[in-house]
This record gives C-alpha cells, structure tokens and sequence, in this order.
C-alpha cells in the first residue's frame, strides 16, 4: 500500500506539471524544429549539386522517401499547420509594439515564407502527387533555371534565417552556447552558401543537355497554373482575414481601455489589456532585457512586482521553473509571461546594456552573466609590502608590470583568462571554453609555468632585490557566476563570482600558514585526474564551512630531488 500511494502521488504530481507546461511554446517550437529539419535536408540536397546531378538526384531519392512516407507527409504538415496558427496566435495576442531588429526580422521573414515557397511546393509535390509530373532534380532544375534563380536564392535565405533566428532565440541563454557558438555561426552562413552554389552548378549542368522527353505536357502545364493561381487568390484572401482580425483585436482592446501601469525610475504608463508586460515596456521605449526575446525561456526580463501581485495569475509550471532556477521570491515575475488587468507597480531587475558598447562576442555572452564550471586561480607576491618598502616607486613598478606580464602569458597559453589584477597578484579563470575537467589540468599546469617563471625572476633579479621573490597559488573548481562588469566610460571586464573565487583566494591566503608554494584543492585534483607530483593532503579551515576544505599541498623543494620538466610531465595519478 505505501508504493502504491507513492506512485499514486508520483502521478498526480506529473499529471499537474503536464497540466501547467506551456503547450502552445513547446508546440510551436517543436513543430519549426521539425519544418527547420526538412528546409535542412532540403538545402543540403542542393549542396550536393556541386557534385553533379546524379548526385543530387541519389540523394533526393533518400530524402523523398523520409518526407513523403505516410508519417514523415503528417510530421511535416501537421508542423506546418501548428506553427503557422501558432504563430500566427502570438502575434495577434500582442500589441503593436517596438521590438529588437531580430524579433521583427523573424517575424518578416516568417511572414514572407508562404508567398515564396507556394508556387515552388506546387509545382514539385502537387504537381508529382496529382498531375503526374517529372519532380526529378533533372526535370525542375530543366524547367526553372536560369529564369527563377533570384526567386530561389531568395527563398533559400529568408526560410533559412528564419529559422537560425528562431533557434538563437532559444539556445543563446544555454549554458553549453558559448562551447558551439563560433561552429553554429560558420553553418549558419556556409550551409545557404553552398546551397546556393549547388544549385547554379546543377543548374548549369542541367541546362547545357537538352532533355525533350521531360517537358510538361499542356494538360499539365493548364492545371498547375491553374492551382497556383487558385492558390495564390486563397492566401491574398487569407492574409487579408488576418489583418481584419488584427485590426479587429486592436480596436476591441482600445475600447477596454487601458491599465495604469508604474515603473519605478520611469513612471506611470498605460498597458493595453491583454499585453504583456514586456510589450508595455517597449511600447513605451523603457529599456527592458530580454534575452530570449519574450518566450519565457530565460529570466533577464523578470521584474520585482510593488503592488498588484495579488491580482496577477499564478505563474504557470514554465515560468515557475526559470524563477526556481534563480532561486527568485514569489513577488519577481516574469515580465514576458504577466499580463495584468489590474493597476501593478514594478521594478525592472536587469539593466539593458547597449549594443554600441564596443563588445565582442565573447564578452557579449555574459553580459547578463552565466553559471558555469569553472577553475580558479590565485597568484599572490610573498612578502610584497615588505619588499615594497626596500625598493624605489620605479624599481616595484618594473617588477610588478614583470611578474603581471609573466602570469598573463603564463594564463592564457593554458587556455585560461585573466578575471582580475590585483595589486600584487591575479585571480585567472580556466574551462570557460567547456573544457573536460572544468578546465581544471590546464589551470594546474599554469600553476607549474607561474613557479617557473618566479623562479627565473628570482634567478635574474635576485640580487638587486632586499627578498627572495617568491609566489602562492591557490587553485579550487566548481560553480561561479561568469559576468561582465564594469561600464561603457569605463570598460567591461569578464571576471568570477561566487563561493569558488572565495575558496580559491583562501586558498592562496593558506600557502602562508603552512610554507607551500601552491595548494591544490582535493576538488581540482579529482576533475584533473593528476595531483602536483610530491604533494600532501592537508585541511584548511574556511570561514562558513562546517568542514575544512581539503586540498594538496605543493612545494618547489620537491623539485630539487627531481628536475621541474620530470615533474611535471609525469605527474602522479590519484590513488
């Protein structure tokens, strides 16, 4: 009886998270991944006809078979259908708003598909299905180049980049994004390049051999011009249903009146029934993030609800789940996902951040800061204030700018970045690039190349300096917030955020007490798979932890018994 009940409440919990999912998202996503694959394969094909039109043709027959079998013509569609009224749904519920250029190119380019890819889709799938026709690579490329090559390029682009905007939409707020980002945009471009240039191959190919026995006969010519005109009058029709329902939506939510709407720092504005919030921002040119452009899929646009929370909805299972991620309070919604019909004061969380700041892509990523699995590094100069003091201004600058220029090397040959400069030291982080391992072999060997180099300035300066120069490193992995910092007067830097940095610095701070060069955590040298050759595991205690963090303990007199390149390259795996 108690399983029972368990799995009983198992499935009541399921059934309720079903109930709560946001199917019209899913399903409109779903359905253009689907129609997404399909335009895929299809550009592919014509890739393909760089190597001739058998090719081509060897290929087309594969793909024939996946998108006319009875489930691939219903997965196809049944997609097209959903996506369309979907989309077409969305659009009606909101109003008449600015938008990011990317959101409004999608929508356009979406818009435009129809008209462009009818007569096409007639003449191939209909015309084969119904009137018999030759829908061979062979016979369209025959009959269609080189009159319809702009038609076709331009077909190719808008489907393509409709749906690369789409998916960048979804996946841009990803924690692995940043790993295929640079991949993702070489196909991005490269696959309706090559489309385009297998079908003016193909084309030409085609074009130089007369093939008589190919062309449509006149009953055939007559009923596929008869369709596509048919066809073409039914989707005028259509379009022009759906700007009246537009027109008719906009006219009935004017005379709803409106619903006052108070930001703080911007005031009071009016939101038109049935708006989102985020829309009220936009129309109203309050500057609002959103990374993934309203569809509930990231938390840059959630807000700190003053008043009205009590009138709002609860948050369906989706929005539920990004808040959760956040770890936010119950009066932070999502600006994108509330739709007040009651007076609301808010507060915008997020700062948009301007597109003109300079920034490159890979700072761009984590503007809005991402969690990721990270190793980190601490340096810092034994003895620094006293060594200070026994040299002139000029001399402790040279060595500083030295020793910084020395680890900036030493870092970013081992796949690491520079978080922070300190004043004597630097904070680096490791296995931003997805690393295995969260980067954490490549922030050991970094550890090794810091020592070398404090061990040749202390080689070459010695002598002119009051101390031994001498260095503590302190390594640990895990979690931490990945942001960029800072302002557009004064720049941005990406650095680290988190109980990792804070564990790292103890670290560095603990090679002091206990006369070690470098102290590894136990976490590093798991993910690692190696520890510093000749190092001890000792305990070091960390304010806000029950337990002490335990970490291997490094020291360059080992290096005397054996030469520093041996160490290193044959580290010692873990017990």
């Amino acid at each position: 009886m108690p399983l029972l009940s368990s799995m009983l409440a198992a499935l009541s919990r399921y059934r309720a998270a079903l109930r709560n999912v946001h199917w019209e998202r899913e399903i409109r996503l779903w359905s253009g991944l689907v129609l997404f694959a399909f335009v895929t394969m299809h550009l592919l094909n014509h890739a393909i006809g760089v190597l001739g039109v058998p090719t081509m043709e060897a290929v087309q027959h594969w793909r024939v078979f996946i998108w006319r079998s009875w489930p691939g013509t219903v997965a196809l569609y049944g997609a097209a259908a959903l996506h369309v009224g979907l989309t077409l749904k969305r659009i009606a519920l909101r109003t008449p708003c600015r938008m990011p250029i990317e959101e409004g190119l999608q929508i356009v380019l979406g818009l435009a598909i129809p008209a462009l890819v009818l007569e096409h889709a007639l003449n191939t799938r209909y015309g084969s299905s119904i009137l018999s026709t030759d829908d061979s690579y062979t016979a369209v490329l025959t009959r269609i180049y080189p009159n319809q090559i702009a038609w076709q390029t331009i077909l190719v682009l808008v489907a393509w980049f409709h749906g690369i905007i789409g998916i960048h939409y979804v996946v841009r707020h990803k924690p692995w994004f940043e790993r295929v980002r640079e991949i993702g945009f070489a196909l991005a471009f490269s696959i309706p390049l090559l489309a385009i240039a297998g079908f003016l191959a193909a084309g030409r190919e085609a074009a130089s051999t007369v093939h008589s026995e190919i062309a449509l006969a006149p009953e055939q010519v007559t009923g596929l011009q008869q369709v596509v005109e048919i066809s073409y009058q039914l989707l005028i029709a259509g379009g022009l249903l759906i700007v009246g329902a537009l027109v008719a939506t906009e006219v009935a939510r004017s005379w709803r009146g409106t619903v006052p709407v108070r930001y703080v720092g911007h005031g009071e504005t009016a939101l038109r029934p049935g708006a989102s919030l985020l829309d009220a921002s936009r129309q109203n040119r309050i500057p609002h993030p959103s990374l993934c452009g309203g569809r509930g899929r990231c938390a840059t646009c959630r807000v700190l609800v003053l008043s009205g929370l009590e009138t709002l909805p609860e948050p369906t299972y989706s929005e539920r789940m990004v808040l959760s991620r956040i770890s936010a309070p119950k009066n932070v919604r999502l600006a994108c996902q509330i739709r007040p019909k009651q007076p609301i004061a808010v507060q915008i969380l997020l700062p948009t951040i301007a597109r003109d700041a300079g920034l490159d892509w890979e700072e761009e990523a984590y503007k809005w800061g991402v969690d990721r699995n990270v190793s980190i590094l601490f340096v810092d100069i034994r003895a620094f204030t006293s060594l200070s003091k026994k040299q002139l201004p000029h001399d402790t600058v040279l060595l500083i700018n030295r020793f910084l220029g020395e680890i900036a090397q030493a870092v970013e040959a081992h796949g690491g970045r520079i978080g922070m400069f300190l004043s004597d030291g630097v904070m680096a982080i490791f296995g931003l690039g997805g690393q295995r391992g969260m980067g954490a072999r490549n922030a050991l060997a970094a550890g090794h190349a810091i020592l070398r180099a404090a061990r040749m300035l202390d080689d070459e300066l010695g002598s002119a300096l009051p101390l031994p120069f001498r260095v503590g490193i302190g390594i640990h992995c895990g979690s931490a917030v990945i942001a960029r910092v800072g302002d557009d007067e004064r720049g941005y830097v990406i650095t680290a955020l988190g109980e990792t940095i804070s564990i790292a610095s103890r670290l560095e701070q603990a090679t002091k007490e206990l006369l070690a060069d470098m102290l590894v955590s136990e976490a590093v040298v798991q993910a690692a798979g190696t520890k510093p050759p000749g190092s001890v595991l000792r305990e070091v205690p960390m304010r806000g932890h029950d337990q002490p963090i335990r970490a291997y303990a490094y020291s360059e007199a080992f290096s005397e018994v054996r030469p520093a390149a041996q160490a290193e390259t044959q580290p010692e795996a873990i017990p």
